[in-house]
Order: C-alpha cells, then structure tokens, then sequence
C-alpha cells in the first residue's frame, strides 16, 4: 500500500482527524496497525468517505 496515495490519506484524514492532514508519520503508523488487512482497511476509508458517512461531514 504505497504512502503516496493522496486520496487514501484524504479519506483517513476525513476519517480520523477531522479532515485535517495527519501528523508526521500518523498514516504510516496506521498503515502498520492494520497489518496484513491494511488493504480491506483501505478499502473502508475510501468508501466511508465517499458515500458521507465519515466523521468530516
């Protein structure tokens, strides 16, 4: 899952920190936390935000 993804880390930004961008090494450290379902992870981020049911509505 590359770090450069800038729609993901919109979408978990949406998700976690009010839509602000995330702190030095915070969506790495998610990235890390989710492990090998990082990708289904992802997958959650991208949809919650898209059909606005995110926190940063």
């Amino acid at each position: 899952m590359p770090g450069s993804d800038g729609e993901l880390q919109r979408a978990v930004a949406g998700l976690y920190n009010d839509g602000q961008p995330l702190p030095s090494g915070a969506f790495a450290y998610l990235l890390e936390r989710y492990g090998p379902t990082r990708g289904y992870w992802a997958f959650y981020c991208r949809n919650a935000v898209e059909s606005g049911s995110g926190r940063s509505e």
